[in-house]
């Protein structure tokens, strides 16, 4: 049976949003080197797009931050494995994801990030769930709030469909956020 989805936000809507952004961040951080940051799976689409609308040099880089859900023994846990980027030190920099909501996988990233010295760092969202945070994780920038919804589309996913509608559409019958305790956290490399 097929999920129903509702469009909350059109393609049009969304790409005016991310033209907005990308002149605020272009003010924000004109004549600082900044470096794009993006989570694979989430922000591929919306980071494309966003870096396109910013009017100054911007490097791009990309992490991969997988989350395993605990098994029946341990359920509502979260595994984060993560690919760790380097040489941050004294750029700023955006980290850019499609969805924060619980904060946890966000907050996790930064504070790998912020290790590496950076001169700055705010995240960067296409969908901000601030009701249902978990962490002390802030949008620093969002192209749009969403309340107690699980939004898909403009890259955004469940059991990797959804990812090419091009509107952000709300998918019914599923929860806005899983529970998320997280249990380890674990770097590419480490044992």
């Amino acid at each position: 049976m097929e999920n129903e989805i509702q469009v909350i936000y059109t393609a049009d809507q969304i790409a005016e949003r991310v033209r907005e952004l990308g002149r605020i961040l272009t003010r924000d951080y004109s004549g600082k080197e900044l470096v794009c940051v993006g989570t694979v799976e989430d922000s591929f689409v919306f980071m494309a797009d966003l870096v396109r609308a910013i009017q100054q040099p911007v490097t791009c880089l990309f992490i991969k931050a997988i989350t395993e859900e605990g098994g029946e023994e341990m359920v509502g846990y979260k595994k984060i494995f993560y690919t760790s980027v380097t040489n941050l030190a004294n750029r700023h920099v955006l980290l850019v994801v499609g969805a924060l909501d619980t904060g946890i996988t966000a907050d996790f990233l930064s504070r790998n990030i912020l290790l590496q010295g950076p001169a700055s760092l705010k995240i960067v969202a296409l969908i901000d769930k601030p009701e249902i945070r978990r962490s002390p994780a802030v949008a620093g920038y969002a192209a749009f709030t969403v309340h107690d919804q699980f939004v898909v589309g403009y890259g955004l996913g469940t059991d990797e469909r959804y990812r090419n509608f091009p509107s952000l559409a709300a998918l019914r019958g599923r929860p806005a956020a899983s529970p998320d305790t997280v249990l380890a956290l674990r770097g590419e490399g480490d044992g």
